[in-house]
């Protein structure tokens, strides 16, 4: 079973290892799907990635000169805390 960590940004929401993302209220939120199958999540009044928000809470804080997520296993729909890194452009286009 994951257990669900505050997402640094915005605590008021949680998020699990696997991807499941809380509310304010402990509900579970659903995601949107953007682009080429990427899930979003409304955190605070912004759409957010959700492999970003699995880096920011599983990975720490973005590293000066990886200034994006890459998502390396499973495609885009399927982020796990295990699945992302923080990375730059070009590895996340590999």
């Amino acid at each position: 079973m994951s257990q669900f960590q505050p997402i640094p940004s915005d605590p008021r929401y949680s998020i699990s290892s696997s991807g499941k993302v809380l509310g304010i209220y402990g509900k579970e939120l659903k995601p949107t799907v953007h682009g080429a199958g990427y899930l979003y999540f409304n955190i605070g009044g912004k759409n957010r990635p959700l492999g970003q928000l699995l880096c920011e809470t599983f990975h720490g804080k973005m590293p000066r000169g990886r200034g994006v997520c890459v998502i390396y296993k499973n495609g885009p729909g399927s982020c796990t805390a295990k699945s992302v890194r923080w990375g730059t452009r070009s590895e996340s286009r590999q």
